[in-house]
């Protein structure tokens, strides 16, 4: 018997493994899990675009405070900064 570590994408293929073979399994840890029903590669782009959703407003927020912080002025003041935080 085995034990079968798994995550993201991966849990697709040991939930699999398991259902066809389940008395070769001991143990199982499924680490972000991407059930059955979720459409892959479908899901991916939503998904993407919800985590740059989630985070765009902290990157400006930092590189607002980096810009004042550091005396910069005019229109493109944040554009360096932002591109430093999103790297």
């Amino acid at each position: 018997r085995i034990n079968l570590v798994a995550a993201s994408y991966g849990t697709r293929a040991a939930l699999e493994y398991l259902r066809l073979y389940p008395q070769r399994v001991r143990r199982v840890v499924l680490d972000g899990v991407a059930p059955p029903d979720m459409a892959l590669p479908e899901a991916s782009a939503p998904d993407s675009q919800a985590a740059f959703d989630d985070n765009y407003g902290f990157i400006i927020a930092t590189a607002m405070v980096k810009a004042a912080a550091s005396g910069k002025t005019g229109v493109n003041r944040y554009e360096s900064d932002v591109i430093e935080a999103m790297a």
